[in-house]
């Protein structure tokens, strides 16, 4: 495992997070392009995701694992042709309930979309940036930092990153998934919070709050994924426990909406599946041999969760 990285070695990238945030979400990037836009920085192969953590002491650094940065902007293609549905699309049957956030999702003006989070968000937010480019009624930029959570700012500190990157030039809709990394001991000045513990519930669900306080000061919408369930016991029990306390943290807040992403990955017994029928109905990967990330299938079905929320609620035709 390589070393922790200090907070000056990642200085660099974290300017490179705000610029490209930024630069993604404006502009013409919003608007509607003429083409499908792909542009990384750094890239490397799947990490590691922490599964071995001291939780049971108070005292002692967690395990940490490197971490790998990359952004890609995903834009929606515009038609040739006028729309000939901007005037039908609405949420409701009567003008008088549509929400006040609500507009037309229409090839020249879709819904913006960031999706953000750790590596399950690499390949889930590819999936969904091909599904707004393919149907022209989104447009998706995605930024993602492998092996990072809410637990540990001092290796990414996402309030900070996200911050930049809403200044001023916020999305319709803000995709999380984050979470996955954060299974460990969280440290607070002078004390270390064992993982599951009361104290640590109280701070987790303090950053996870302030996390979704801050999205929804930019976004209008903010969709939660719940992490999936994982091939390994223990990790699994503590994915559960990190799922509960987000979707608590959601539930007190009417612009969040908690997508439940474990049972997507479960059997027809509620175990972890590594095969699950396609639309054909074929069996098909959709987890990775290490029983934590996403295969390509996979990273669709998560995908398609989050599409259905976003149809839902700006009425986007499926495509």
């Amino acid at each position: 495992m390589d070393r922790p990285r200090s907070a000056r070695e990642l200085a660099p990238w974290r300017r490179a997070v705000a610029l490209l945030a930024l630069g993604a979400l404006g502009g013409t990037g919003c608007g509607g392009g003429t083409g499908v836009t792909v542009a990384s920085t750094r890239v490397s192969t799947l990490p590691e995701v922490s599964t071995s953590t001291n939780a049971s002491t108070t005292t002692g650094a967690p395990a940490t694992s490197t971490t790998v940065a990359a952004t890609t902007t995903i834009v929606a293609p515009t038609s040739t042709t006028t729309s000939t549905t901007t005037s039908t699309i609405a949420p409701t049957t009567t003008p008088t309930t549509l929400p006040g956030w609500w507009h037309p999702a229409t090839p020249e003006s879709p819904v913006r979309v960031w999706v953000l989070g750790d590596s399950l968000a690499e390949t889930a937010g590819a999936a969904l940036g091909r599904w707004g480019a393919v149907t022209e009624w989104a447009a998706v930029t995605l930024a993602y930092e492998k092996g990072s959570g809410l637990v540990r700012p001092d290796l990414f500190d996402w309030p900070a990153a996200a911050e930049a990157g809403l200044a001023g030039r916020g999305p319709d809709a803000v995709v999380v998934l984050l979470g996955a990394n954060d299974g460990q001991a969280l440290r607070l000045p002078g004390a270390w919070l064992a993982f599951g513990t009361p104290e640590w519930d109280a701070e987790y669900g303090r950053r996870v709050g302030s996390f979704m306080d801050l999205l929804l000061g930019s976004a209008t919408r903010v969709y939660w994924v719940g992490v999936p369930v994982m091939a390994e016991a223990d990790y699994d029990q503590r994915v559960r426990h990190i799922n509960e306390v987000q979707r608590l943290e959601a539930s007190t807040r009417p612009g969040v909406a908690y997508l439940d992403a474990y049972s997507l990955f479960l059997d027809d017994g509620g175990r972890f599946a590594q095969q699950l029928p396609d639309e054909q109905g074929d069996l098909v990967e959709v987890r990775l041999p290490d029983g934590v990330h996403l295969t390509t299938a996979g990273a669709e079905r998560m995908a398609g969760l989050v599409r259905e929320a976003i149809a839902g609620d700006w009425l986007v035709p499926e495509g």
